[in-house]
This record gives structure tokens, sequence and C-alpha cells, in this order.
């Protein structure tokens, strides 16, 4: 089979993209194959020479087409449309801070597989690691400037590093993820939460007598 009778080629490229995020997902970069991608979207293997030279150019049009959402998903931010919509639900990072990170110690192990996956191919594939730096410079930095704006109406201590507790939301994020990769034990959520309200609460000023 080649390309579908009445498709265009770039909806074909998208039908080959779509299908390739599942199989990614499903069984790894090293796992997948062109054949399985092919078999999933039900096209011919020409059809994704015709659109990609190799198999890891198609995974790289998979984590541009995927990955950052699936780390914007990760981090609590869920679907947004852009940078904007980002900033505006980050907002006040106390409440932004509090129920993602509470929610870190019950990440399923099927949770933003795409993510993992371009991680895994950032230390290969340079193209992977431009992107993945890209989306977390971005998120960090929204961070970054909801604290600093915290600290400047008094709500954050002003002696923490903006910079510093933004990189050490990333470390939390991702580290998460690949802990449910590795099927590690899950801890007690309610001491999770404990310890992140415990976090939480040290960099936030008291409120004024």
């Amino acid at each position: 089979m080649g390309r579908k009778t009445g498709v265009t080629p770039a909806q074909t490229r998208a039908e080959l993209v779509e299908a390739a995020a599942r199989v990614f997902g499903l069984k790894g970069y090293d796992g997948a194959s062109i054949a399985d991608i092919t078999d999933e979207a039900g096209l011919s293997l020409g059809s994704v020479y015709t659109h990609f030279q190799s198999k890891a150019e198609l995974f790289v049009a998979v984590v541009r087409e995927y990955g950052r959402q699936d780390y914007l998903d990760l981090t609590g931010l869920e679907r947004t449309a852009d940078v904007a919509d980002i900033s505006t639900l980050v907002g006040d990072v106390i409440e932004f801070l509090t129920p993602a990170g509470t929610s870190f110690a019950s990440r399923p192990p099927a949770d933003a597989p795409i993510l993992v996956e371009a991680i895994m191919a950032s230390k290969r594939d340079p193209e992977v690691s431009d992107l993945i730096t890209t989306w977390i410079l971005e998120v960090e930095g929204l961070i970054a400037s909801a604290i600093a704006s915290d600290q400047e109406s008094g709500a954050v201590d002003s002696g923490v590093d903006a910079a510093a507790l933004a990189r050490f939301t990333t470390f939390v994020d991702l580290g998460a993820r690949l802990a449910g990769v590795m099927d590690l034990p899950a801890v007690n959520e309610d001491g999770w939460s404990a310890l992140i309200n415990h976090l939480i609460a040290s960099i936030r000023n008291p409120p004024p007598a």
C-alpha cells in the first residue's frame, strides 16, 4: 500500500508522524522499526522514504511534534498553545509549584513516553538535544520570572535564587519521569505531599501580621 487515495502528501506525512509517535512510545526508539510504523499507519515502506531519509529523521519529526507538549504535560502545564498561555498558567509560582510537585509521586509509567525517548536519544543526536534544551530553558525562564515577580510582591523570600529554584524543579520533574520508567517502588503520597509543602513553605514569606 502506498499513499492513500485522496490523501495529500502533507496528510500522509502527518499520519506517519502520528503513527511513529505511538510506536516509539510503545517500543522505544531502538525497538521500533520502519515496518512497525508503516503497519501502524497503514502505509507502505516507500511512503516513509518519500518524506524521511531515515528512522532517525522520522524520530526528530515526532519529537518536534509531540515532545514539547509531553514536557509541558509533565511539568503540570497541560495543553497550551503558546508561551503566553504557559506564562498565564504559571502565574503565582507558589500556586503552580505546589500541585505540580505533589503530583510527581503518582506519575504513571506511560506518562510522556516521547520525552523519555528523546532524553535518551539526545546524547547521540544534537538536534534532539537542542530541542529538549530549548523546551527546558523556556519553562525554567517562565518559572524564574514568576518567582522574581512573587519576590517583588513580597510573597516569596527575596533571598531565594530564582534560577536555582527553577532548575531544581527541572531536576524533580525529569527525575520523577525517569523513576516511573524504572518502575521504582512508589513512595507514600501523603509523605511526599508533606515534603513538597514543607519545601514550598520554606520559600514563602509569612503573611504580614
